[in-house]
């Protein structure tokens, strides 16, 4: 058969037209029946019940905090010994480091008492709270005269609307709605914004749940399973007449049966006691059991994901599988380094900018930061750097001082390397000259 050109192209386009059709018809096929091509449908996976799984209506994550059990338990532990770690404020000296400790500082006394209402631990609650829920937690100074700090106040992020900020573009302000439907202008220099990064909002960070949230519809629904299936289980079984040479039971013959066998379920019953009928009976089991349903396992699964989520150690959680004293401690260590000290470092680190740059008077040099030195899942570490330490005799003893967490000494010795024979200083060269017995010492005495 000849064909031109023109109708080669026409034949081509009109198969990956009809194609393509087939290819809309399929991705719209019901959860029964044929699809476009002939095929039987497969039953979705995304329908339960004739229903699709609502997934859209789960962005509230502070509702989800509240009301969702594994996300609830995760963050309160975390939150709960992170608020519990006191916060510092260090004078610095020429080289950047911390050289003294300023314990009647305004901004010592500020975070020390950051308003009104709250506690040092009850505002480092709330912004992790709303950072781990919300993936944003905003900062508020409440300035008064000479640019001092007021108060300070953690604002709910579900209320707080970023003006200005786009991708390279400085932000201008912050909008505060409140609950009688106004709202309140903030300056930008006075909102502290912390957020997880989000891939594609260069304005709000992305919540940790948004990641886990069919995981935690997941867990939630199977809670809500195993509870109608205790509650309303239904039978687990029929019997049934299952004797072909006689007639089928009456009504009151069946009833009869079923009330002497339900009396052997009765806790006066002796444990030994065994039921007897005249009649041949079958058994037609129609129920699952939660073992069978795996539901126990299911939860279990979804459980650890949540906590992967979140750098959780799963071992701290009840229930977990091959947990012992050893892997608990190894995992309280893990809560500190994998979940609270992340945590506490960014906000310490936007704290920081946010003080130094705002509200710190010229020519000071201040640093806060938080003291994990007395945290006893942290003190193993610090043993083995105090072993490494004491045969490091090339660091001056500030120099260890500052790696165990002290504070210098202004002492001339304190800043001089000091070597192992006889701990003399290094610039001394008696020090580096062999010894010789005194006059009339024998070999024994100067051993």
């Amino acid at each position: 058969m000849n064909l031109n050109l023109n109708e080669v192209v026409a034949k081509y386009n009109a198969a990956i037209k009809s194609y393509d059709q087939k290819l809309v018809d399929y991705s719209e096929k019901k959860s029964f029946g044929v699809d476009s091509l002939g095929r039987p449908n497969p039953i979705s996976l995304s329908v339960i019940g004739g229903a699709e799984i609502d997934w859209s209506n789960k962005k509230d994550f502070a509702n989800i905090y509240e009301t969702n059990g594994t996300p609830n338990i995760i963050i309160r532990y975390i939150l709960r010994f992170a608020s519990q770690i006191p916060w510092k404020v260090w004078e610095l000296d020429a080289k950047g480091k911390p050289a003294k400790l300023l314990e009647n500082h305004e901004v010592t006394n500020r975070l020390w008492n950051p308003n009104d209402k709250e506690s040092t631990g009850e505002l480092i609650y709330k912004l992790g709270l709303s950072l781990l829920t919300e993936g944003n937690a905003y900062l508020w100074a409440n300035r008064v005269s000479g640019n001092r700090i007021g108060a300070l106040w953690s604002l709910p992020p579900s209320k707080v609307e970023i003006i200005g900020g786009g991708w390279r573009e400085y932000v201008t302000g912050y909008r505060y709605y409140k609950s009688d439907g106004t709202y309140e202008n903030l300056k930008a220099e006075d909102v502290m914004h912390l957020k997880y990064i989000s891939a594609t909002d260069s304005k709000y960070g992305s919540s940790p749940m948004a990641a886990a949230i069919k995981l935690i519809v997941a867990a939630e629904s199977g809670t809500d399973l195993r509870a109608k299936h205790n509650q309303n289980g239904g039978p687990q079984g029929i019997l049934f007449h299952d004797d072909p040479n006689s007639e089928p039971l009456d009504a009151a013959a069946a009833n009869s049966i079923k009330a002497k066998i339900k009396s052997f379920f009765s806790p006066r019953r002796a444990l030994y006691d065994i039921p007897y009928s005249d009649a041949k009976l079958g058994y037609l089991k129609v129920g699952s059991s939660s073992a069978d349903l795996n539901l126990i396992e299911a939860a279990r699964f979804d459980k650890n994901a949540i906590c992967d989520i979140y750098s959780f150690p799963t071992q701290l959680l009840s229930a977990a599988e091959g947990t012992t004293y050893s892997n608990v401690g190894e995992a309280s260590k893990g809560l500190y380094t994998k979940c609270i000290i992340p945590l506490l470092r960014q906000i310490q680190e936007k704290l920081n900018r946010f003080l130094t740059d705002k509200f710190i008077k010229a020519g000071e040099n201040i640093y806060v930061d938080f003291d994990t030195s007395l945290i006893p899942e942290l003190q193993e570490d610090k043993k083995d750097l105090s072993v490494w330490i004491d045969k490091a005799w090339y660091l001056t003893a500030n120099e260890k001082r500052e790696l165990m967490g002290y504070q210098k000494i202004n002492e001339e010795l304190m800043d001089t390397v000091l070597i192992p024979k006889n701990l003399g200083p290094v610039d001394s060269t008696d020090a580096l000259q062999p010894q010789t017995p005194e006059k009339g010492e024998t070999d024994a005495e100067k051993e």
